[in-house]
């Protein structure tokens, strides 16, 4: 009895929320000192329906006077384990990660591309819906064995969410969908930029957007190389200060401000963590071709055989 009055409560609590959103809509709609509505049929049945809930809410109050509430004796506490471990999914685009989420068929989402305390937070997250993220991961994480539920596979159940460079890692972190991110459009590259660089310094003088969208279109819509270089391309203000980092860009990308440290530090953690020297040398041998080739897979793998 009590759980259903609870249900009632809980139904009614989202319809008057509801009324009260659109309470701002009804207010402006009013005129002459609130006397009289600009739309008097809308404001006839908004009137009605704030009757209604007000005579269904002095319903609920009277019904929620219980004499007695008698409740089974509660069993022993059981201290729950997870069973497997917990696993995270993120998607390439905000949109299509958002529509996994709302539509609730998947669990586990991943992204791929560019003791004690665990027993308590298991505990914890159990009593509850959560969104775990987990950003730029490199290996699988055992998530059980710092408590975090494995999450189910239904639209209310709580969800796992994570980024990583490596498609294999999507594998090992067992998840549901996966998304590829990626490189930055032509377009989403310069307004990364522009917003990174600032527009007091595109301003300083008539020459530097165009040096600007050059440096841009150096890095070719890599987001961590787009942020990188407009940092280090914010205090440059005279045009020649960038003609000389272009040229220092396409010459010696790693004598680049900045470069080494953001940049060149992940592209060798990606390179080291290869399987095999034969893929390494692989790799390195497209270095052959000359800057922006098309390379053809089959002309590759040719070049790799006659090897």
């Amino acid at each position: 009895m009590v759980q259903g009055w609870l249900s009632r409560v809980e139904a009614v609590e989202a319809e008057v929320g509801e009324l009260t959103r659109d309470t701002s809509q009804e207010i402006e709609k009013l005129c002459l000192g609130g006397y009289c509505s600009k739309n008097c049929k809308s404001s006839y049945k908004f009137g009605k329906k704030v009757s209604k809930k007000l005579q269904l809410v002095a319903t609920l109050i009277d019904d929620g006077d219980f004499a007695v509430v008698a409740e089974k004796v509660p069993q022993p506490a059981v201290d729950k384990r997870p069973l497997q471990p917990t696993i995270i999914g993120l998607e390439s685009t905000f949109d299509k990660v958002w529509r996994c989420l709302v539509e609730g068929q998947f669990g586990i989402i991943g992204l791929y591309g560019m003791g004690g305390k665990a027993s308590g937070i298991f505990n914890l997250l159990s009593k509850m819906k959560f969104l775990l993220l987990l950003d730029d991961i490199w290996e699988r994480i055992d998530l059980a064995k710092v408590g975090v539920p494995f999450p189910a596979s239904s639209r209310n159940a709580s969800k796992i969410v994570f980024t990583t460079r490596l498609v294999d890692v999507c594998g090992l972190m067992e998840a549901q969908k996966t998304f590829k991110v990626e490189c930055f459009a032509d377009q989403d590259a310069w307004e990364l930029f522009l917003k990174k660089v600032g527009q007091e310094t595109l301003e300083s003088h008539p020459d530097i957007p165009e040096l600007a969208q050059t440096v841009a279109k150096e890095c070719s819509g890599l987001p961590l190389a787009l942020i990188t270089t407009s940092r280090a391309m914010s205090s440059k203000k005279r045009p020649e200060e960038r003609s000389y980092a272009i040229q220092m860009l396409r010459r010696s990308a790693y004598e680049f401000p900045g470069m080494e440290k953001e940049v060149f530090r992940l592209l060798k953690f990606s390179y080291d963590s290869l399987s095999s020297d034969v893929l390494r040398s692989c790799l390195l041998y497209c270095s052959l071709f000359p800057e922006d080739y098309q390379i053809s897979k089959t002309e590759l793998i040719e070049c790799w055989i006659g090897e």
